[in-house]
């Protein structure tokens, strides 16, 4: 089964890659696809967007077991680490922070689909991105804001696509901004 996961990443990331090519476009919009990368579920409670709150960069180590902050170095790593082994993972609170966005494709989400991310590597270095998409239904924060999201992630099927979610149980909207660009 991770052997299946780890196939339809690799061959989603490459066509993603492909597809994109290097434009000059707006970096501040969220990601799009033009392949599915899937999933339909049910959203989650509502929740407030309180707002005024600080970036993770100043954040104290959580010493929880059961909470795993996702920090700027090594936020793809980590994220990848999940969804390879989700089952190490479904009962942690997870803690990101990141951009809010929508992602968009026509095939799958004509309407779209909430979103924490950040870029990442691509050929033209913004146009990789690496976040979650969020069960989420309360008030949308603006596109672009910085937000952080706590919650419990799973993983949705829907169809060939396998996407990492959270399920979350709190969203605040960040006045200080931290990396939108990581490495690794």
């Amino acid at each position: 089964m991770k052997h299946r996961f780890a196939g339809v990443v690799f061959l989603a990331l490459c066509g993603a890659i492909m597809l994109t090519g290097c434009t000059a476009e707006d970096s501040s919009s969220a990601p799009s696809s033009t392949s599915a990368p899937a999933a339909s579920a049910t959203p989650g409670p509502a929740f407030t967007v309180p707002s005024g709150g600080t970036s993770a960069s100043t954040l104290a180590p959580v010493s929880d077991e059961n909470t795993l902050v996702i920090g700027e170095k090594l936020f793809i790593t980590q994220i990848n680490e999940m969804y390879y082994n989700i089952e190490n993972y479904e009962d942690k609170t997870i803690v990101v922070e990141g951009m809010y966005g929508i992602f968009k494709d026509e095939a799958t989400y004509p309407s779209g689909v909430p979103i924490v991310f950040r870029y990442g590597p691509g050929c033209c270095a913004n146009d990789g991105w690496g976040g979650f998409f969020l069960h989420y239904d309360g008030e949308p924060p603006k596109e672009n804001d910085w937000i952080r999201v706590t919650g419990k992630p799973e993983i949705v099927i829907n169809g060939y696509y396998h996407d990492l979610y959270l399920n979350v149980t709190s969203l605040e909207v960040l006045t200080e901004r931290g990396a939108e660009t990581v490495t690794q």
